[in-house]
C-alpha cells in the first residue's frame, strides 16, 4: 500500500518544530502522517549524523556524536532508561 498524503500532511510531515499539534477527526490519516512524519525524522538526523562524523574525520577531531534518536509512544513499555 502506497501512502499518498493529502494537501494538509506535508505541512505536518516536514516540520521540523519540537512538538507539532495534529487535531483531526477519526480516519482523517493522522496515524500515517506521524509514521511518515517520523521517517522523515529518522532520515534527516541520519543525515545529519553522517554530516558530523565526516567534519570529524576530514578536520582530524574526535568528538561526541548525538545519540540515535529512540522512538515510543503513550501505549509502549517505558525505555530502559525510565524504568
Amino acid at each position: 500500500m502506497t501512502y499518498k498524503p493529502s494537501d494538509e500532511q506535508p505541512a505536518v510531515i516536514d516540520s521540523t518544530a519540537p512538538v507539532t499539534v495534529v487535531l483531526a477527526g477519526a480516519g482523517t490519516g493522522k496515524t500515517s502522517t506521524a509514521a511518515a512524519a517520523a521517517g522523515v525524522f529518522l532520515q534527516r538526523a541520519d543525515a545529519q549524523r553522517a554530516i558530523s562524523r565526516r567534519e570529524a574525520v576530514v578536520t582530524g577531531r574526535r568528538t561526541r556524536l548525538p545519540a540515535q534518536a529512540e522512538c515510543c509512544s503513550c501505549r509502549s513499555p517505558a525505555p530502559p532508561w525510565r524504568r
